[in-house]
C-alpha cells in the first residue's frame, strides 16, 4: 500500500485510518517501501512515526550502519529506537 501512495485517494484514506487507529491505541507506526520524496512527504503529513525503504537508506551490512548502532548482528531484540524517526527532511537520497 505504501509504495503506491499518491495515486488513489482511497489508498491514502486507508493508510491514514490505520495511522489514526494506531495513535488512538498509543501505538507507533512504521511505514515500509518509502522509496520517493513524495511518499515520504505524504507519510510525514499523516504523522507516521518511522519509515524504512530504499529511498531513505540503501541496504548494507549491519556493521556499516552508523544510524542504527543499537542493533547488534544476530540479535532478535532490535527495537524502534534503532530506526530513525520520519521527519520532513528524512529523504537523503536522490533517485
Amino acid at each position: 500500500m505504501i509504495k503506491i501512495l499518491g495515486y488513489k485517494d482511497s489508498d491514502a484514506a486507508l493508510v491514514q485510518a490505520i495511522v489514526s487507529m494506531a495513535a488512538t491505541l498509543g501505538l507507533e507506526t512504521i511505514a515500509e517501501y518509502v522509496e520517493t520524496q513524495e511518499i515520504a512527504n505524504i507519510l510525514h503529513g499523516m504523522k507516521v512515526d518511522f519509515a524504512q525503504g530504499h529511498g531513505l537508506h540503501t541496504p548494507e551490512p549491519l556493521e556499516k550502519l552508523t544510524c542504527c548502532s543499537t542493533i547488534i548482528a544476530g540479535s532478535t531484540s532490535a527495537t524502534t529506537a534503532a530506526i530513525p524517526k520520519l521527519s520532513s527532511n528524512a529523504f537523503p537520497l536522490s533517485l
